[in-house]
């Protein structure tokens, strides 16, 4: 589980600019608890394997968006709204995907995968999220998060930060459930500890979650269960198989 906001000290945000106060915050989606503690568990093999590794200690997410806000209150009310509209997703884990030089963190990342279904559907709901939420960010702020970044993101995922404040939108971005990113020189052994036992099988995510970053850690704000109408049936695609990319989408 996410670490809590302490009542509602947090939702003014916290970086100083000017008399703007700014806070670094993401909407993700929250996996049933079954697919949980299945995830939970692999994360414990790799950090038994070569200990700490950047988000082993992050509770299972699927990150639908993440900017600079001046007020999360609003970015709250707004989730909450959007969860009477938006339906719980059932998607299928079909394998990993590697991100082999993750521009964000230098890193393998090492990911759980969709069907291409499952895909289409979290686009449409991320459309959904990025159109409400982007408006409410602070634009200088989420661009300059960025702007370290610049040289390892294309043209088409910086214009995506000019435009909507996060580089991976629509067609640019792969949902995943991260494992962790690991160090190259201890990518090698990870593979071989979970490479062979990738998670597979059906996963509802039936809560949107608001997280503001501490330190870089998610700290949960508010959350919202999903109670729009219900999707129609995907067709299972499943598959051992794994794919890597040089980008974190």
């Amino acid at each position: 589980m996410f670490r809590r906001v302490d009542g509602e000290s947090r939702l003014d945000g916290s970086l100083e600019e000017g008399k703007v106060s700014i806070q670094r915050a993401f909407a993700c989606l929250r996996p049933d608890p079954i697919f949980t503690r299945r995830l939970v568990e692999t994360k414990t093999i790799v950090r038994d394997r070569v200990g700490s590794q950047l988000y082993l200690d992050h509770p299972p997410h699927l990150t639908l968006y993440l900017s600079s806000f001046p007020c999360l209150e609003d970015v709250r009310r707004e989730l909450a709204s959007l969860a009477e509209e938006i339906a719980t997703p059932r998607v299928e884990v079909v394998g990993w995907h590697v991100f082999s030089a993750d521009p964000l963190t230098g890193g393998v990342t090492l990911v759980c995968r969709m069907d291409d279904e499952g895909v289409k559907l979290l686009r449409t709901i991320q459309k959904r999220i990025v159109e409400r939420l982007s408006p409410l960010r602070h634009p200088a702020t989420a661009r300059d998060r960025f702007a370290a970044n610049r040289a390892a993101l294309s043209d088409a995922e910086w214009a995506s930060v000019e435009k909507w404040g996060f580089p991976y939108v629509g067609g640019g971005w792969i949902p995943h459930f991260t494992v962790a990113s690991v160090k190259a020189r201890v990518w090698g052994s990870v593979w071989d500890a979970v490479g062979k036992g990738p998670l597979l099988g059906s996963v509802k995510c039936p809560e949107i979650v608001l997280c503001s970053l501490d330190d870089g850690y998610p700290v949960e704000v508010d959350s919202f269960s999903l109670r729009g109408r219900s999707y129609p049936e995907m067709p299972v695609q499943r598959s051992g198989r794994f794919v890597q990319t040089a980008s974190t989408g």
